[in-house]
């Protein structure tokens, strides 16, 4: 009896020791890949679509996948084998997503009386974790850079008369070189002057190149100044290159990725179902860890991109890897075999024959579509605004506190409020948070805002999966309506990243999150408005009732007229 009940025990811990581990790696990947394609150049259409594909084709794919290791009876081998793919996967973009034309571009302007002096210097980026292959781009034999300068003369009208020299200068040699324009005869004539680099060149905040004497400096002597800006230029054909090959690769192997917790689900389901939500809480627990402790380590360890310091997301591939690689060994002990001779597809019924159960799995897919948007492209904004992986971290932990917190105390809300008000704050509270992210600017105001979107997308998706739960119809399989659930949520999320990420490209993080409030807007009038119509036709038919049980408890004769008044209004 002890035995058992230690062995029980064991088993619970091995899944959540599994739920804590997949989605410490997994989570945190997801949550700083789209910043990591933004470096190199993705544009954020193309981040939604790579990040929507996913759980679109997911809800689609995984399910005919874990079918296949059904027929084969054999989901034990399925998950080892999705696991190998999905670590190999990982490597490949680690190593290969990278682009090899990016570069940077220095405009070093310099005012001396009325000429104005333009320097452009450029040079490839090169995406690589080495320090040795990062200090090698910056040393004297540093190749693929080059120099071009051109001058303006300001008449005494205001207008400007660019002079384009015929000598390009090719090559740095680790010297600065200054350009001294003199007016002789009207000729341009150029001076070379040769500026010898510091050798320790200072780290100025985030500022930081070498290859000029101070980056991004200004200096004013009398009417004599300079500025000096930076720019990255990507190559279109290769970033368009790249975007095809990721969306391939989603394609194909990401379906994997789903199908190792799907596995792991099942089996939770079918031998510790009554500590099933308890197991996954381990799960947020996991990448609510996770995501500050890799983002500190990406804060930490920055790397300089173009002229300004950039933490380093390409860390993230990394702990991906790692924690795969621990789950896999943690995973293959787990008991996933399911018995086939209980396995029974049974018709669900009443999905659409209940009004108000589809209205619920609306706003259930509906919050899927909000958390798209979010779950997607929120760092990329707190990176828009100023902000670091530390402040998305800080972010994410927060929103981690939140869900444990409602894990226990939302239950009771529940039962103290009803579903339908909780629901309804739930709306109306996503509206308040895409409208002040609206309003937002620097990257710390974020942190408060997951805070309420994480307490407010809890009271959406909790409540709406209780509800959904308690309402399955009598003879459905629970697994077929799991899944149901879960292609509902693939879609609303699939669709919502796919959505935004077009809207943030054409019309910015303001006008998108501007679109989001109005939308959700029309979705709580919508489901108030259903829910008020509901309530209004449970009063009379209720107040029907009363009175059909009124006229019952009169004469016989009566009763006997209120019968065949019924009978004929059947007919």
């Amino acid at each position: 009896m002890v035995s058992e009940r230690m062995n029980r025990i064991l088993e619970c811990v091995h899944y959540q020791a599994f739920y804590f581990i997949f989605y410490g790696g997994y989570i945190p990947f997801l949550l700083y890949f789209p910043i990591y394609l933004k470096h190199i150049g993705f544009n954020a259409t193309q981040v939604g679509v790579i990040s929507g594909i996913r759980p679109l084709f997911q809800s689609i794919a995984t399910p005919l996948l874990v079918l296949i290791g059904d027929r084969l009876r054999s989901r034990k081998l399925l998950f080892i084998a999705s696991s190998l793919i999905a670590i190999v996967k990982l490597i490949c973009l680690f190593l290969l997503l990278k682009p090899s034309h990016q570069q940077c571009v220095v405009t070093t302007v310099e005012y001396a009386n009325d000429t104005r002096t333009v320097t452009k210097h450029s040079f490839v980026i090169v995406h690589k974790l080495s320090k040795r292959d990062v200090m090698d781009r910056w040393s004297p034999q540093g190749k693929n850079q080059n120099y071009t300068t051109l001058k303006e003369n300001f008449d005494q009208n205001g207008e400007t008369q660019l002079h384009y020299p015929t000598k390009v200068l090719l090559g740095y040699k680790g010297e600065h070189v200054a350009v001294k324009w003199e007016e002789n005869d009207g000729n341009n004539t150029i001076h070379g002057m040769n500026k010898t680099e510091p050798e320790n060149p200072e780290r100025n905040n985030t500022i930081f190149n070498p290859n000029i004497t101070k980056a991004n400096y200004t200096t004013v002597a009398k009417r004599n100044h300079s500025k000096t800006e930076y720019r990255i230029s990507n190559d279109e054909t290769e970033v368009r290159h790249l975007f095809y090959s990721l969306l391939v690769v989603v394609l194909i192997s990401d379906i994997f990725d789903a199908a190792m917790f799907t596995l792991v689900d099942h089996s939770c389901i079918d031998h510790q179902r009554q500590n099933y939500g308890f197991s996954r809480l381990w799960g947020s627990l996991g990448w609510g860890c996770m995501a500050p402790a890799i983002a500190i380590v990406l804060h930490v360890a920055p790397h300089e991109l173009c002229g300004r310091m950039v933490d380093t997301y390409h860390y993230v591939f990394i702990f991906a890897i790692v924690f795969f690689n621990i789950s896999l060994l943690v995973g293959s002990h787990l008991d996933l075999d399911a018995d086939f001779s209980d396995v029974k597809v049974k018709k669900v019924h009443g999905t659409r024959s209940n009004f108000h159960y589809g209205m619920f799995l609306i706003v259930f897919a509906y919050a899927g579509f909000c958390n798209g948007f979010l779950f997607t492209f929120v760092n990329w904004f707190i990176d828009s605004i100023g902000g670091s992986a530390a402040i998305m971290g800080v972010a994410t932990g927060c929103k981690c506190i939140v869900d444990v917190v409602l894990f226990f105390l939302l239950r009771k809300i529940i039962d103290y409020v009803g579903h339908v008000p909780t629901i309804s704050l739930g709306l109306v509270g996503h509206i308040a948070v895409f409208f002040i992210f609206s309003r937002t600017t620097s990257p710390w105001v974020v942190i408060l805002i997951e805070i309420m979107h994480a307490t407010f997308y809890g009271f959406l998706v909790s409540t709406c999966a209780y509800f959904l739960d308690q309402s399955v119809p009598a003879g459905s399989d629970l697994r077929l309506q799991a899944l149901l659930h879960g292609i509902y949520w693939g879609v609303g999320s699939g669709s919502g990243a796919l959505f935004s990420g077009l809207h943030v490209n054409s019309n910015g993080f303001k006008g998108t999150f501007l679109i989001f409030t109005w939308m959700t807007t029309a979705v709580a009038f919508i489901y108030l408005a259903v829910e008020l119509l509901t309530f209004v036709i449970d009063i009379k038919i209720n107040g029907e009732s009363d009175k059909l049980a009124t006229s019952s408890s009169g004469s016989e004769a009566d009763v006997s007229s209120e019968g065949a008044s019924s009978e004929n209004e059947e007919e």
